[in-house]
């Protein structure tokens, strides 16, 4: 993590806070004592002491925060259910936080340059078939994990403002002309609800649970706005993290190297025009292939060399 120079960190371990930077405000989020790196000093890194001070302002509305400069920093540190795997996945996550904004941003970047201008196929084993098209002006936002002024300096939106820790994604809401199937999980897990989005014409048509609990599509398919829109595509790119684990659990919101997302309705945060009453519906993908003119980026589950 790269932050715009050396200075303070302010940030406790509450779900949402305020934190500054030399004076620059930031919004930080976090489940638990993150690690965070000292400027100037690689391998430094210390955990927020739970009872840390917050002597920052409270967090912005909506509003404020989208007519604003902030910048934040998220650290939710995501930790499986399942006792064995949590001592795993925390290391998993300080090595996924090691990576470099460089290295992230060059797998980014590789990635963008294929999909800007091109028609996008995603297909998986379990029936996925999606297409969609990525106009040649799509704007992209990139999680490189760099947090300095000089990289928001053109943000378009609050997510351009964020760096996830560890971080790993391009993000795009520009899907143009959507069509076929995504089946995916509503969490991050294998184990959650396994769902079917049809899409024609750039309309979700159809929301259906195919395995588990319907508390989402049901909710969905009450909601009002936007919510048959798909909202944006999400590319995970982080080598150290795991795309699943054998548990069935996707480390860090499945930000492992290939993991890609569906997000149906609600945009906001992305810069996007959509809003509905039910907010953001996500569906993971592990495992899929994803091509463009025939020539796969991700195959099976794996981001290919070019």
């Amino acid at each position: 993590m790269r932050f715009a120079s050396s200075g303070m960190l302010c940030t406790t371990i509450e779900p949402s806070m305020m934190g500054c930077v030399r004076g620059q405000a930031f919004v930080a989020q976090t489940l638990v004592p993150p690690l965070v790196h000292v400027p100037g000093r690689r391998s430094a890194r210390h955990r927020v002491p739970a009872r840390a001070t917050n002597s920052c302002r409270p967090r912005l509305p909506r509003g404020r925060l989208e007519a604003s400069a902030v910048r934040s920093i998220h650290f939710h540190w995501f930790l499986p259910p399942d006792a064995a795997d949590v001592t795993l996945v925390e290391a998993m996550y300080q090595r996924a936080i090691e990576v470099s904004p460089a290295e992230i941003g060059k797998r980014l970047t590789a990635l963008e340059q294929a999909l800007r201008g091109h028609t996008v196929h995603v297909t998986a084993q379990n029936g996925t078939d999606l297409l969609f098209r990525v106009p040649e002006n799509a704007h992209f936002h990139r999680n490189t994990g760099e947090a300095t002024k000089e990289k928001v300096r053109d943000a378009r939106s609050v997510r351009d403002r964020e760096e996830e820790l560890p971080a790993s994604v391009l993000r795009t809401t520009a899907l143009a002309d959507a069509r076929g199937t995504f089946t995916g999980y509503l969490s991050f897990d294998t184990r959650s609800t396994l769902a079917r989005a049809t899409l024609r014409d750039g309309r979700v048509t159809a929301l259906e649970a195919l395995r588990g609990p319907d508390k989402e599509v049901t909710e969905w398919k009450r909601a009002k706005g936007d919510k048959d829109k798909p909202g944006e595509f999400v590319i995970s790119a982080n080598p150290v993290l795991t795309p699943v684990l054998t548990s069935g659990f996707m480390p860090y919101y499945g930000y492992g190297a290939a993991v890609v997302r569906l997000a149906i309705g609600d945009n906001w945060e992305s810069g996007g025009p959509n809003r509905s009453s039910n907010g953001e519906l996500l569906l993971f993908l592990p495992g899929a292939t994803l091509s463009v003119d025939g020539q796969d980026l991700i195959r099976n589950g794996e981001i290919v060399n070019r």
